[in-house]
């Protein structure tokens, strides 16, 4: 006699403690990689939702579902920076690197992790119309 069963688990139809989460983040940097100022555009977002299913006899299941927030840094990126008395204008978004773990994407869907803009300026030197 052969006896079949069917496993009966615990499903956790929303298990937030395994949710994947994503931020957002523009840093605006002058030509010298000197932090001016950062943003933070959006934070702590879930980017997929977690399902997780509890067996008796061995390791849960925990499946995934996309949730597609869109993002825009386009509102924090401004023409004129003033620090320490000094004022910087915007000439870029700054290309990908490794060291400041960047994109060029300035709206996109937020992903798992941090999601970096890097707008870059230069100093504007005064001009002094008694010194040409």
């Amino acid at each position: 006699m052969v006896v079949k069963y069917t496993e009966n688990p615990t499903v956790i139809e929303h298990d937030e403690a395994k949710d994947k989460k994503g931020k957002v983040v523009v840093k605006h940097i002058d030509s010298k990689g000197n932090l001016l100022k950062e943003d933070v555009v959006k934070e702590d977002v879930t980017v997929a939702t977690a399902t997780t299913k509890v067996y008796a006899d061995r390791e849960p299941e925990t499946t995934y579902t996309p949730v597609d927030v869109d993002y825009s840094t386009t509102d924090k990126k401004q023409d004129i920076i003033e620090k320490d008395g000094k004022k910087y204008k915007f000439t870029k978004v700054v290309e990908v690197t490794p060291e400041l773990n960047n994109t060029m994407e300035e709206t996109g869907k937020v992903k798992e992790g941090t999601t970096t803009v890097v707008y870059q300026y230069a100093l504007l030197i005064p001009v002094d119309p008694s010194k040409p």
